[in-house]
């Protein structure tokens, strides 16, 4: 992504911070960063995964199969969900963060949280051989 997308990115957290911070007595137990990408032409070893091995023994077109996944990482889960219907990839990331204590933890974690997962997910797609182009050099 360019700057100007993490400015953007940026921009849609200060919102969700400005409302979390306006309503600090609604209960909140979790928040999300969400990101979709879709694909018309992936790679091979992004689809290689669909390759199940039931796959031969199955007597019918299969014109969709979907593989979840849910990873933990340092300070979140991240469900991660591959969907392919014989032609686009898609491939779709929540980044699951629990705020037991609320408001007040959102407003300490949601801050850096949003470009931090956008570079978790430039990560997943770089090791599936996804072209992010060189801007993305420096994402985290």
């Amino acid at each position: 992504m360019s700057s100007s997308e993490d400015e953007v990115l940026l921009q849609a957290e200060t919102v969700a911070l400005r409302i979390v911070r306006s309503l600090p007595h609604t209960p909140i137990s979790a928040f999300g960063v969400n990101f979709s990408f879709i694909e018309d032409e992936p790679p091979s070893e992004a689809i290689a995964i669909f390759r199940l091995p039931d796959t031969p023994i199955i007597q019918y077109e299969i014109l969709h199969t979907e593989i979840t996944r849910k990873l933990r990482l340092e300070s979140s889960v991240l469900n991660l969900k591959h969907a392919f219907d014989q032609k686009t990839l898609r491939l779709e990331f929540n980044f699951h963060h629990d705020t037991p204590m609320g408001a007040d933890q959102v407003v300490q974690q949601l801050p850096g949280s949003v470009i931090a997962s956008k570079g978790i997910a430039h990560k997943v797609l770089k090791a599936y051989k996804f072209d992010m182009g060189d801007e993305n050099e420096n994402a985290n």
